[in-house]
């Protein structure tokens, strides 16, 4: 997950956690909160600040006191264990109410230990694959088109660019702005030629960075990589992306 992305999803959690807390008065325990019907699930919250208490923290709010764990707590040798076993015995890895029903042991121990049950999940598959009778499910992830998101700046371009040619609107919008003229636009390499204090420059645009490697466009340190979204580095080649401008771009 991108920075920017990770950083608006945390953002949304601890807004949901507060939305919790001020409805019932009080810091929500995981029971409570999951009792509210949130927006968020644990699992999520969990996987994103390592634990619910972490995740409190960050919201601003008290820790609930909780129990110090049990003496005879499960180790990580009887978890796995019985991990496999459920997990056998149900042909695919269990969901928590199906484990519930199969095992001794609660959901509890396996959430304390992993941090939750997808990190769980997850474990048993990398790390005991060979001890499952079964062949996990390989998930397909279709790419597929997110809900729009909102462009927070006033233009005529309503949401945030998810593709190359959307990218280059975006810019046209913002040329004047970031002190360029476009004197070219074309379909081959580059889309652009553009002018800034009186130099010509060469600018290929793409949705992320990297595909400016991807589709083999030369390196070369008078051409500018255009970009929605810089998920990497190109050596030798600049590269503007507009994601970044805009979040420093004064309101």
């Amino acid at each position: 997950m991108h920075e920017y992305d990770l950083e608006e999803k945390k953002t949304k959690i601890i807004h949901e956690l507060r939305r919790v807390a001020k409805k019932i008065d009080k810091t929500p325990t995981i029971v409570e909160y999951k009792r509210e019907s949130p927006s968020i699930g644990y699992d999520a919250i969990v996987g994103l600040f390592g634990s619910w208490n972490d995740a409190v923290r960050e919201a601003g709010l008290e820790i609930n006191p909780t129990l110090e764990p049990p003496s005879n707590a499960y180790s990580e040798e009887e978890i796995v264990g019985e991990l496999i076993r459920v997990a056998n015995l149900c042909g695919k890895f269990p969901s928590h109410p199906r484990f519930g029903s199969l095992s001794t042991m609660s959901r509890g121990p396996v959430e304390r230990h992993f941090g939750s049950w997808v990190q769980a999940k997850e474990f048993i598959f990398t790390q005991h694959y060979n001890k499952l009778n079964f062949e996990p499910k390989k998930t397909n992830k279709k790419t597929r088109q997110s809900a729009d998101k909102v462009l927070e700046i006033s233009c005529a371009l309503a949401n945030v660019p998810r593709n190359e040619m959307e990218t280059i609107i975006l810019f046209s919008i913002l040329a004047e702005e970031m002190k360029y003229r476009i004197l070219r636009a074309q379909v081959e390499y580059p889309d652009l030629i553009v002018e800034k204090e009186g130099k010509q420059i060469n600018m290929e645009a793409e949705f992320l960075s990297s595909n400016y490697l991807n589709h083999g466009h030369p390196i070369d340190e008078g051409t500018i990589c255009l970009c929605w979204r810089k998920d990497k580095d190109i050596e030798g080649v600049e590269i503007i992306d507009l994601e970044t401008y805009i979040r420093m771009r004064p309101n």
